[in-house]
């Protein structure tokens, strides 16, 4: 099972991927918390040949990496990747 894929996702599927996994968790995590309010919001990028793509980006001239840039704070070392399309997530 792919992030993609249109079918219902079963929790004990060895085969299911890192991006399903993850996702499922934060919001076990979000649904355990009510004393919090959280918004869930999520890039999907693909990095081939040095090149980054936004896999989410509609405009297929948006997808080449002239309009993402990458950029790393000297203090934090925190990565940020800017430029790319981003969209809320509801659920797995």
């Amino acid at each position: 099972m792919s992030c993609g894929d249109a079918e219902h996702y079963d929790r004990s599927d060895p085969n299911m991927g890192i991006m399903p996994r993850v996702i499922d968790r934060l919001f076990q995590e979000i649904d355990g918390n009510k004393q919090v309010s959280c918004e869930l919001h999520a890039s999907y990028v693909e990095i081939y040949n040095d090149e980054i793509f936004d896999l989410l980006s509609p405009d297929t001239d948006m997808r080449n990496q002239s309009k993402i840039r990458i950029v790393e704070e000297s203090v934090t070392k925190n990565v940020t990747v800017l430029g790319v399309a981003e969209e809320k997530v509801y659920n797995v």
